[in-house]
């Protein structure tokens, strides 16, 4: 068993900045799956 969890996605949109979030919103629209990850540095 892993100490991880997987996830599966058609898109993942690395950032939250103006650009990411547009991205997530858009391919969210045309109904695939998105992941998304943001750094908290």
């Amino acid at each position: 068993m892993s100490d991880y969890d997987t996830f599966t996605h058609d898109v993942l949109v690395i950032g939250a900045g103006g650009a990411g979030l547009r991205a997530a919103i858009e391919a969210s629209a045309t109904g695939v799956k998105v992941g998304w990850s943001a750094s908290h540095c």
